[in-house]
């Protein structure tokens, strides 16, 4: 089962995926759908009292989704492997073209190296398959540090100045100066 970690730790999953029987799904109950089912049945999955979410895969247009997001509470955007970047650019796409203001969550072969790079495109949560759940909460609460005071170091107000933003992201920016994490 994967293990839903946001900035401020793991957390409870709400939401449940959808499995293909919907018959199986109570009204009420907070729902992911893939892209495709969203598009088919668009009007009967918004007649629900329950929040719904879309599944994108890594080749799907967030283009189809523009007018839709108002009534999208989440979108998950899926890693199959960790290789695969195409969700950043859709993040990304998501966020800043389309305005989507709901939670965004990275599912599937995500690193903890990636979580750093993954939070700069607009994702917000993280929903891993990986054995173990090897986020520990003190990296996570870095990263939220980090990205409060990204803008000053990068303009060079902490001692981190000389060293490049790679070497300060993913496993790295947990050694990186106090000035950023207290």
């Amino acid at each position: 089962m994967p293990k839903l970690i946001d900035l401020d730790g793991l957390r409870a999953e709400t939401w449940i995926n959808f499995d293909g029987d919907a018959g199986t799904i109570k009204p009420e109950q907070d729902v992911i759908v893939p892209l495709d089912v969203w598009r088919e049945y668009k009007s009967q999955w918004l007649g629900r009292s329950g929040r719904i979410g879309v599944q994108l895969s890594p080749a799907d247009d967030v283009a189809v989704l523009a007018a839709d997001l108002d009534a999208l509470a989440l979108i998950a955007v899926s890693f199959p492997v960790f290789t695969d970047g195409r969700g950043y650019s859709q993040a990304r796409l998501l966020r800043e073209r389309y305005g989507f203001k709901g939670e965004l969550r990275a599912v599937g072969d995500v690193l903890i190296d990636q979580l750093f790079y993954l939070h700069r495109c607009g994702i917000d949560s993280f929903a891993t398959r990986r054995r173990g759940g090897c986020y520990r909460l003190s990296v996570l609460k870095r990263l939220r540090s980090w990205s409060e005071h990204a803008g000053n170091c990068l303009s060079g107000g902490c001692r981190t100045r000389g060293r490049r933003l790679a070497d300060l992201a993913g496993g790295a920016f947990a050694r990186a100066c106090g000035d950023c994490f207290s």
